[in-house]
């Protein structure tokens, strides 16, 4: 360390060497017990009041450590989904189109693989026409606001 310091006069280095020996002299003699976390709570200096506004909850890291005793409250996961999804909204604008693109894309594939099932047996007939029907309705109102958007 100190043949980095290259700007210091002979005299001021030998100053540091001296002051390193007796610090590193003073460790040896006196050997340093380990303190547990329970012990460095008791000598630490409570921690201050943080209000965390009920927006900004769900970002609090879990991992932090307080010095007392704090019990969170459960979070409001649809809440905290709705507002992940108004986020993402406002980053990536879909327009009307898009989403009915999206919407009818996933029915489709949902008819294929009830297609798939019906095929390999896996499916009881009854129910196979029940959810053709659910879903071609479904495809029938996407495709009429797909021709509702395109007038427009």
């Amino acid at each position: 360390m100190l043949q980095e310091l290259s700007d210091l006069s002979s005299e001021e280095k030998s100053n540091i060497d001296g002051n390193l020996a007796i610090v590193t002299d003073i460790l040896k003699e006196n050997q340093m017990d380990i303190l547990n976390y329970d012990e460095i709570k008791r000598i630490q200096d409570p921690e201050p009041i943080i209000i965390i506004p009920e927006n900004l909850a769900p970002f609090v890291p879990k991992s932090t450590i307080y010095l007392t005793k704090f019990v969170p409250k459960d979070l409001n996961i649809k809440r905290f989904k709705s507002f992940q999804k108004r986020k993402l909204e406002q980053k990536i604008p879909y327009s009307k189109r898009e989403r009915l693109i999206d919407k009818k894309a996933g029915i489709v594939r949902t008819i294929s693989e009830l297609k798939v099932l019906k095929d390999n047996k896996e499916i009881e007939v009854e129910k196979f026409a029940e959810l053709m029907e659910k879903y071609s309705t479904k495809l029938k109102m996407c495709d009429t606001a797909l021709e509702k958007l395109a007038k427009m």
